[in-house]
């Protein structure tokens, strides 16, 4: 469940507004005209902070001074992010590189410590919120109505295969996995 968290720049006023998501899923805007953008650029700039336009302040009664960011609340098994590749002059190309894990510890709402007891020495411990990547598709073509689709997935043994149709095909990580413009990316909780 993804959370938006409002917060008045006059007042400080913070109002939390959670919405349901079931897919467990998070929209990533891929930026346009770079080379390459990473999977943490692209939640940063997803999630962070926007100011969202005609809000008035339910504390202060001010408009227009409030920021908005979005954490996510519950954590599931799987999570899938969504690249947003569709741009105003067509398909955005942007290589995002596939890494082999995902931290979203930064985008935890409210992340509350466990302790946990070494000897007699007590550490705090946040949960962790790392996510590996196991799979993802590609989109094909130059142009969003048409093209094809592929799909490359994560073994147990930890190697890496694409499904072409009928075919599939064994992928070296370091070489194929850097310049991918992946439309769907499946994480699974480390």
């Amino acid at each position: 469940m993804l959370s938006d968290q409002l917060e008045c720049g006059s007042c400080g006023k913070k109002r939390d507004t959670a919405h349901i998501d079931a897919c467990w899923s998070i929209r990533l805007e891929i930026p346009n005209k770079v080379r390459e953008a990473t999977i943490s650029d692209c939640l940063r700039r997803s999630l962070d902070a926007e100011t969202p336009e005609g809000y008035t302040c339910e504390s202060c009664g001010k408009k227009d001074v409030t920021s908005k960011t979005e954490r996510i609340k519950n954590w599931g098994t799987y999570l899938l992010l969504n690249c947003d590749r569709a741009g105003s002059n067509g398909k955005i190309g942007t290589k995002t590189p596939i890494p082999e894990y995902v931290d979203l510890d930064e985008y935890m709402l409210d992340r509350q410590p466990s302790t946990t007891d070494i000897g007699k020495t007590v550490t705090k411990l946040f949960p962790d919120f790392r996510y590996e990547v196991v799979a993802f598709a590609e989109h094909r073509g130059t142009r969003r109505s048409a093209g094809h689709y592929t799909a490359t997935v994560r073994n147990s043994d930890n190697q890496w295969f694409r499904c072409d149709d009928s075919n599939v095909s064994q992928v070296e990580r370091e070489r194929d996995l850097q310049a991918t413009t992946a439309t769907v990316i499946m994480l699974k909780k480390c």
